[in-house]
């Protein structure tokens, strides 16, 4: 299964659920799609979350597709006017420039 933009966000928390954990760049993928869908659908406080989470899969993976996915989020995140959305932004946007990401 492939995360996209047709995907909601039940079929995204389970296509995270069965993956594998060895498969950090799917599940940095599918962690910050489900975050973008979250974000779009105003959930921000569990899209925020998810996107920091996904932080924990990124170490592992080198993905221009990721870091892609990555920067929207951020963007996304950083239209909100919520704190939670400000401080998940300013993580994503911190690992980012630490990783040279940006």
């Amino acid at each position: 299964m492939r995360a996209h933009d047709g995907c909601s966000a039940p079929c995204l928390r389970a296509a995270l659920a069965h993956q594998d954990r060895s498969y950090g760049r799917n599940r940095a993928l599918y962690r910050l799609t489900l975050s973008r869908s979250l974000v779009r659908a105003g959930e921000v406080d569990e899209g925020a979350a998810q996107a920091v989470e996904s932080l924990d899969h990124l170490d592992e993976v080198e993905s221009g597709r990721v870091t892609r996915r990555l920067m929207e989020v951020t963007g996304l995140l950083r239209e909100v006017d919520a704190a939670g959305a400000r401080d998940a932004a300013d993580r994503l946007t911190e690992y980012a420039d630490l990783s040279g990401a940006a």
